[in-house]
């Protein structure tokens, strides 16, 4: 087991994947593993590049270049984010990317 927790209970680390699961919706799903080293990662939006922007839950926003590719998870969150505070079960921010309209 690894020294991860969830509710108290040891979790074992993430493998590399890819997994098939059986859900309530649908039967052998597959799950790929873009990249590791997020901690609670809770909301994300794909970038026209090819990247990837994630939040964390203690309020982070990350950026993990070349989804597609190599998944590789820039070792600095992103700076100029606005401060998180979490109170009781609330949740972090979602985020949502804003594309410029011709249409005004």
């Amino acid at each position: 087991m690894g020294d991860n927790f969830v509710g108290g209970v040891p979790v074992a680390p993430l493998g590399n994947g890819p997994f098939v699961f059986d859900t309530a919706e649908q039967h052998k799903i597959r799950v790929s593993v873009v990249t590791k080293g997020l901690e609670h990662p809770w909301s994300l939006v794909f970038l026209p590049d090819g990247s990837m922007l994630v939040t964390e839950h203690p309020g982070r926003l990350r950026l993990i270049h070349d989804v597609i590719r190599d998944g590789k998870l820039d070792p600095k969150p992103i700076t100029g984010v606005p401060a998180v505070r979490l109170i009781g079960l609330s949740r972090p921010p979602m985020i949502v990317l804003r594309t410029r309209s011709t249409s005004g």
